[in-house]
């Protein structure tokens, strides 16, 4: 009879039990389920001495102050299969164990990490372990060193949007967060009102857009990850990133989900999470609506991180010519063709003001 395997050390030091306290639109039913998050406890909580701001990039980020409270919900996950899947959403911030308290529990109660209650991985971190009639130990995301309140005080350099601000204030206000939290702190931010579909912003043009195959633009990808380049692709446009820092947490993001790969329209849709668009359940279910959508959102992005990106092709098949746009046909051309030369096509309103300064650590995800 065959050996029975032995458990790994990791396998053995598994944790039972996971928390994790979320303050931006993870709060969301909708946002958990886009994202295949599952959860098996949901309760109203708050951190003591960190305070809640969208000074950062438009996101709902904390930051260590004494005399301030983050409210927020307290999750439990379902499986470390959902921990991990939250992670990868999450804002490049490692997870930080932070004491949180339930409603109706009691800050000044302390956790032994030595307990026999508590649980640890093969790397010896901390996992939450409940506390009887108060505060418990969880994992959360924090903005790291000391922020200077004259940062935080100061007029948001980007405002966050309309949508995001609805997602965190609906998820909080379904499981009972304190409602003078959700409309001092969440709805009377101020906001980037939601924007039509005819009001999309898109991408700058190059003059000449070769209609290429797929297996093409596979090996123009090849080619251009030894020199250095970076492509993507939203429905059948494809998009080279301009000059970039290749470590630029946004970068990364484009190079593993885009770079060389199908549409990932279907990604950013997991990614951002917007209420008005359809809820799409797999990538063979995208429409034009949500890579018209998905561009937009990514034009801010890319322009937040003063970046910049071209449409330099369209996939199809070769011969044919490329769908018009505002300023008439793009007619295809050789592939040798010189990508640096780039017209800007006219947008319904300018993008400066919406260009912050973002902090390293920030990417297309939200959390």
């Amino acid at each position: 009879m065959a050996e029975l395997r032995k458990k790994t050390r990791l396998e053995e030091n598994a944790p039972k039990e996971i928390f994790y306290f979320g303050y931006g639109p993870i709060v969301n039913d909708m946002v958990r389920k886009r994202r295949g998050i599952e959860v098996t406890e949901l309760k109203p909580a708050y951190v003591p001495d960190y305070r809640l701001t969208f000074s950062f990039g438009g996101t709902a980020n904390i930051v260590r102050k004494t005399g301030f409270e983050v409210h927020g919900l307290l999750m439990k996950l379902k499986s470390p299969k959902d921990w991990d899947k939250l992670r990868g959403f999450e804002a490049g911030n490692a997870p930080r164990i932070r004491t949180v308290v339930p409603y109706g529990g009691d800050s000044t109660a302390e956790t032994d990490s030595n307990s026999e209650d508590c649980h640890h991985n093969a790397d010896d971190d901390f996992f939450a372990a409940p506390i009887a009639a108060g505060a418990m130990q969880a994992y959360l995301i924090e903005m790291p060193g000391d922020v200077e309140d004259t940062l935080l005080d100061a007029p948001i350099e980007r405002l966050p949007q309309e949508r995001y601000l609805k997602l965190v204030a609906n998820g909080m206000r379904k499981y009972g967060v304190d409602e003078d939290y959700i409309t001092d702190h969440i709805e009377a931010c101020p906001f980037i009102p939601n924007r039509k579909r005819e009001d999309y912003f898109t991408f700058p043009v190059a003059k000449k857009v070769p209609v290429i195959t797929h297996a093409k633009y596979e090996e123009i990808c090849a080619r251009a990850s030894v020199e250095g380049d970076l492509y993507f692709t939203l429905g059948k446009r494809v998009f080279r990133m301009g000059e970039h820092d290749p470590a630029n947490p946004l970068a990364k993001w484009f190079e593993t989900h885009g770079h060389g790969q199908t549409d990932c329209t279907y990604m950013v849709h997991l990614t951002v999470v917007d209420p008005n668009i359809p809820l799409l359940d797999e990538p063979k279910d995208v429409t034009p609506l949500h890579v018209e959508w998905a561009e937009n959102h990514c034009v801010e992005v890319v322009e937040q991180y003063g970046m910049s990106a071209t449409r330099v092709y369209e996939i199809g098949e070769p011969g044919t010519q490329p769908p018009k746009d505002e300023e008439g046909n793009i007619k295809a051309e050789e592939l040798s063709q010189d990508l640096s030369e780039a017209s800007e096509v006219p947008r319904k309103s300018c993008l400066s003001w919406l260009c912050p300064m973002l902090g390293k650590d920030h990417h297309l995800a939200e959390q």
